[in-house]
Formats: C-alpha cells, structure tokens, sequence
C-alpha cells in the first residue's frame, strides 16, 4: 500500500552540474571505514548515538512488543546497524521498557545463536558485538533517554525496576556524575533545543546534540524550537516520496530524502558555543530512529523511515589509536574529544584532518595546546571517497570558528594561529554536484549547501 502525499504530510507531523557518463549504481551502503586512510597513525570508527530498539514503547510502528520481542524489529535493528555499515552502536531506550527489563543482556540485543560476543568486565556483559554474518561485528552498547541521555551504560543502576524506573527519571547534576562513576556512561542531552543554555551547563553533562532528525522534521519543534519555517521540512522530503510506479524512474533516490530537510541550525550551534565558552563539550548527531513514522514502500523496496535508511544518512566519527575497538578505548577517545558528525549520505569523507601545531608536536581534535606556544590550526578539505574523475566534483569548503566566530576559511587548506584562549571547532560544507544524477527529473533545488562534517574542538589554554 502507498499513501497519497496528505498521508505522509499526516505522518511526518505526528512522528517523534552533472556528468555524462553513466553514474555508479547507488549504494544503501557507505563504503567501510577500513577503506579510509589511517591519519597519522590512528584510525576513524563510525557510530550512531541515539536509536530506540524492541525495548522502548514508541519504538517499531508503536508495537515493540506484541507478545514478546518483536523479534521482526529486532532483526531489522540488527541487520540495519550492519548493512550501514558501523563499527559502534549507542542504544538508547526509554525508560519503561529498559527499567521493567531485569536482565541487561537482553538489553544488548544478545543472540548467540547468530554468533554474537559479550564483553565482559568483572563477569558481567557490558557490550555486544553483534556479528554480521561477513566476519564483521558492530560494538553494541546500551542506554536510555529520558531528559537526558546517558550512553554506553554497563549495566543497570542498583535496585528493583522501580528503583531502576525512578533514577532513570532523574535530570540533575548528581545523577550525572552517578551514570558517569557507577556505569561509565557518558552523559549527553537529547534534543537540545529544548533547553537554555543556563540549564545544560548547571548539569555537568559530557555532550549534546547538535543536530537531532526528529526536530528537524517535525513541524512543531521547527516552529517554536528550531524557529524556522514549520513546513520547510515536509515540503523538502515530498519529491522523494513518489508512490507511483510509472514515475519511480525519474523520482529521487530515497535515501537522499535528508537533503530536503538537512541544515546548520542556528539554535544548536548557539548553544554549543555558549557551554564550549564554558568548558569542555561535545558535540554529537543524534539519529533518533525508531521506525515509527513511516512505514509505506518507497522505490528501493524500504520503509521511508527503515533503520537503515536513517543509520545511512549521517553517524558520528571517532579517532582511535590502533588497537582493538573496545568499550573503554571507544568512550575514553569520546571523552577526549576526538569526534566529528558526518552526513555521510552526502559522501564518505576522505581526508578529514583537524589538527594542531606546536613547536614540532601534533594536537589532535580534541586536545589542549597551550596559547603561548603560538599553535597553528591546519584543516584540510576532505574529498569523496570513490568518487572518479568522470563524476561531477563537488565544491567544498572548511570554515573555522573559535569562540564562536569564523576566522579563518578555505576550499583546500587553512591555516590559523589563535589569538586568545578558548576553543576552535572546524565545519566543512559541501554543494553535492556529484549527488546531480541521483536526484531525479529536478536536481536543482537539491543541488545547494549543506553542512557535511562538523568537527569537535580543539581547546586553547
């Protein structure tokens, strides 16, 4: 069945130049982070932060749980994380589900049956690696939101489920630091334009979200949280949702429905300067899949909403020493700041390099340099991976803010040294011309800027 466009109009609304030549079939898949060149040694690994499985409510068309599992949404979710292509996975699930469930290895999505492996640390799990059937695996781990959002939690908090219920409920500083010290989460706040800036800095949190797909969309947190048009949103999405089968041909290609909704809001960018001004913080994408909203056939034979579909559309990057990617190596480079958010749907970026100078030394993202050592930031253009000489280029451009103003720019290369402490993050924008054939009979109004990679800081002291 394929709704007319008032139905989709409904559902979104109450949901939480061109080459000649043959362009290359699109890929439901981004290329492994294995193909990306090491940087200076250390290693990109791809993640999502914020996703809701079989135990929160709302999740699975509202219907998580039938009579068990609904183990066809459990499968989804599993085979989704690796068909889009990631090396982690932040689960956060709401507090009903999670609280109620006693056994934190259900919590993981656990199947040995399918050749999973739990991490253990003083014999209980903290993580899954779920397997992908290829020799792959996906670093599974659990979390929740509520009016905040801890990830990466090895296991549950002392006490009964309604124990477990009323600290998952909390938003204060003290339950910060607990998820911190007694589960090694890192603390983050979900959809951040809900709140002041006065707020989040009164928690000690570790991270917030700069981008979160469901307020981009939806009408009524575009309106009176975001504070842009309420139906830029549906209007962007429309041309990718053809549900007749004689024009599928000339339709857009599904997958690239972000780009009709897709930009740098002010109001999180706002936020996160004001509380980097004030310290360490970082900055994350938040996907906020449910697969709830849309559960009609596009083109390409998926839901509009499938958990690949939106695992697809961007994750957040971490820079890892070599080694195996382990829970505490993965959240200790977290905590040290070395992450980016990537709308990798635009293209995989090869290249991406941030970093600091100093009287022979490298400064990672992420990392202090001190203001008297006359540090130079460097950033270099990242390009497309795969992308042949034969396809249209894309035009990018890197824009550096420190203290939340832009002071330096470049389409290749830039180079700054600070002149006053405090922090300098890195954007890179992209025009995806080479995105042209992919965008059906009417590629223009898709062919403009967007924000690609935004980079964590690099702290001046």
């Amino acid at each position: 069945m394929r709704p007319p466009l008032l139905a989709l109009a409904l559902l979104v609304a109450a949901g939480c130049g061109s080459s000649s030549s043959t362009p290359p079939t699109w890929s439901p898949s981004p290329p492994a982070t294995s193909e990306l060149a090491p940087l200076r040694g250390e290693r990109y690994v791809r993640g999502i932060i914020h996703a809701h499985s079989v135990y929160s409510h709302d999740a699975c068309d509202g219907n998580p749980w039938p009579d068990g599992p609904n183990l066809e949404c459990w499968g989804q979710i599993r085979a989704a994380m690796c068909a889009a292509g990631e090396d982690w996975f932040m689960l956060t699930d709401h507090n009903s589900s999670l609280s109620s469930e006693d056994d934190f290895t259900k919590l993981l999505l656990h199947d040995a049956a399918a050749g999973d492996e739990l991490v253990l640390k003083a014999g209980a799990p903290i993580a899954n690696r779920v397997a992908c059937g290829d020799g792959r695996t996906v670093l599974l781990m659990a979390g929740h939101e509520d009016s905040i959002m801890p990830i990466g939690m090895e296991g549950h908090i002392a006490g009964d489920a309604q124990a477990r219920s009323d600290f998952y409920g909390r938003r204060d500083a003290e339950a910060v630091g607990r998820y911190r010290d007694e589960l090694g989460a890192l603390v983050l706040q979900n959809h951040t334009e809900e709140r002041t800036v006065e707020d989040l800095a009164a928690l000690g949190l570790d991270g917030v979200e700069v981008f979160n797909a469901h307020a981009a969309l939806l009408p009524g947190a575009r309106k009176d949280f975001l504070h842009v048009d309420p139906s830029g949103a549906l209007d962007g999405v429309l041309p990718f949702f053809d549900f007749h089968e004689d024009t599928w041909k000339t339709s857009p290609e599904p997958d690239l429905s972000l780009l009709g909704f897709l930009e740098d809001f002010a109001v999180y960018n706002a936020t996160w300067d004001a509380l980097l001004a004030q310290g360490r913080m970082l900055g994350v994408l938040g996907t906020d899949v449910h697969q709830n909203t849309y559960p009609f056939i596009l083109k390409d034979g998926e839901r509009g909403d499938s958990y690949r579909r939106m695992m697809r559309w961007y994750s957040n990057w971490v820079l890892l020493a070599p080694g195996e990617l382990t829970p505490d190596a993965l959240k200790a480079a977290m905590r040290q700041g070395r992450m980016a958010g990537v709308f990798e749907v635009l293209g995989t970026p090869a290249g991406l390099d941030f970093h600091a100078e100093t009287a022979g030394a490298i400064a990672e993202v992420g990392d202090e340099v001190a203001l008297g050592a006359g540090p130079k930031l460097v950033a270099v253009a990242p390009t497309v991976l795969g992308l042949s000489a034969a396809q249209a280029q894309p035009e990018v451009a890197l824009s550096l803010k420190c203290n939340g103003a832009e002071v330096a720019t470049g389409t290749d290369r830039l180079e700054y040294t600070p002149t006053a402490a405090g922090f300098c993050r890195l954007d890179v924008t992209i025009v995806p011309h080479h995105l042209t054939p992919y965008l059906g009979a009417t590629p223009e109004p898709f062919v403009k800027t967007y924000p690609w990679v935004k980079v964590n800081p690099i702290y001046v002291k």
